[in-house]
């Protein structure tokens, strides 16, 4: 089947650090089109959805875009290795296939990536390092470390991008992840999420025993090889009891200020 070929601003699915700041208004208007391909296509995907003219469910990625569509431009798709939820519609466009090919699989199409035998949440490109999800909840960390890990092997230097939704922290799938991570002595540790409510979870917080979250905080910290970054947003993905503003992990604020550096993420632009 012949598909329109795409704009020339969508013609390359790869950028590279040294591009945003060799070209930075370039390269945001590059990051701007594939982020409004996904918005699109993910409006129309839903109005579709309400005509009755898609089975199943249509969950959207509208709001993702921001996040998703840049770090799989700025991945290396010839070795890193992505699972990709029911929000990242903009990464499975960036990470390849013709824009109709993900179209056919939301229409259960016979050339669809899997030939209508799933549904338009459960897919990916195996054979391109990108896994097909099986649940958002913290599922995929051990498939993609798993994965990433056999690119390492081969001494390739691949790095393993896994997604799950608030409150995916306390479940068991993201702890072994994190323990399987600390058993291997990762060169550099990324533990991210640290707000009151996501990490310890707000269920753990509420019955008062957030032991078990202490002890996973401690594996995750203690077996960096060579640096450690210890993250957390200021700001919530949706409002929660505690409104839009995060505050700081309690793990985080037991730390004595002498054993870490404070960093702080310059924006280009304010509020």
């Amino acid at each position: 089947m012949a598909f329109p070929k795409a704009p020339a601003i969508l013609a390359t699915n790869d950028l590279r650090v040294a591009e945003i700041t060799q070209d930075p208004k370039e390269t945001r208007l590059r990051i701007y089109a594939w982020m409004h391909l996904a918005r699109f296509a993910n409006n129309r995907l839903l109005e579709l959805f309400r005509q009755g003219l898609i089975r199943g469910t249509v969950t959207g990625g509208q709001g993702n875009e921001w996040m998703i569509v840049p770090l799989t431009l700025l991945a290396d798709k010839k070795m890193d290795v992505i699972s990709l939820t029911h929000r990242d519609f903009g990464g499975q466009l960036v990470w390849g296939r013709h824009l109709c090919e993900h179209l056919n699989q939301y229409f259960a199409n016979a050339d669809s990536p899997t030939h209508a035998r799933e549904g338009n949440i459960h897919y990916g490109d195996p054979a391109n390092h990108s896994l097909p999800m099986i649940s958002h909840l913290g599922a995929m960390c051990g498939p993609v470390l798993g994965a990433t890990d056999s690119q390492r092997r081969f001494g390739r230097a691949a790095v393993g991008f896994a997604f799950f939704g608030d409150g995916s922290s306390s479940t068991g799938d993201v702890h072994e992840s994190m323990n399987l991570a600390s058993l291997m002595s990762l060169p550099i540790v990324f533990v991210i999420g640290l707000a009151d409510g996501q990490f310890p979870g707000r269920r753990s917080i509420e019955a008062g025993d957030v032991e078990e979250e202490r002890r996973l905080f401690y594996v995750a910290v203690t077996r960096a090889r060579n640096e450690l970054y210890l993250c957390y947003p200021k700001i919530a993905s949706r409002p929660g009891p505690g409104g839009m503003m995060h505050t700081p992990s309690r793990f985080l604020q037991e730390l004595s200020p002498d054993v870490y550096q404070e960093l702080k993420i310059k924006r280009l632009r304010g509020w």
